[in-house]
């Protein structure tokens, strides 16, 4: 007996296909921290056995597909704070160099200046 429409599973297919082979490949799973990339290899594993599973429903199915794009997008949080931050970084050092070069002692900042 059949009740109610069958269940999609064409997201969690193409979310687990996708995590096996483009997004491990991309920088942001490359250089995201260790708990992070098992937290998405652990996702994507569950959603191949949702995939699999014969009388998955179709809340099982989103829950998957929700896992992986959260830990997904969760990879990719380091990158965007790294790259957010180092126009910022690089405004410090020279912020840095400037109140070096204010307290040295005055010979040593006249002999800076004319390595220059």
């Amino acid at each position: 007996m059949h009740w109610g429409r069958p269940t999609n599973k064409g997201a969690l297919q193409t979310a687990t296909s996708t995590g096996d082979t483009t997004t491990k490949g991309t920088p942001a799973y490359y250089n995201a921290e260790a708990g992070k990339k098992t937290a998405y290899d652990n996702a994507v594993a569950a959603g191949k056995v949702v995939l699999a599973k014969d009388n998955a429903t179709q809340t099982e199915v989103d829950n998957a597909v929700s896992a992986i794009t959260n830990a997904k997008n969760a990879l990719g949080e380091d990158q965007l704070i790294k790259v957010r931050s180092k126009p910022r970084q690089a405004q410090e050092i020279q912020q840095l160099k400037q109140l070096q070069l204010i307290t040295m002692p005055k010979q040593v900042r006249k002999q800076r200046m004319t390595m220059r």
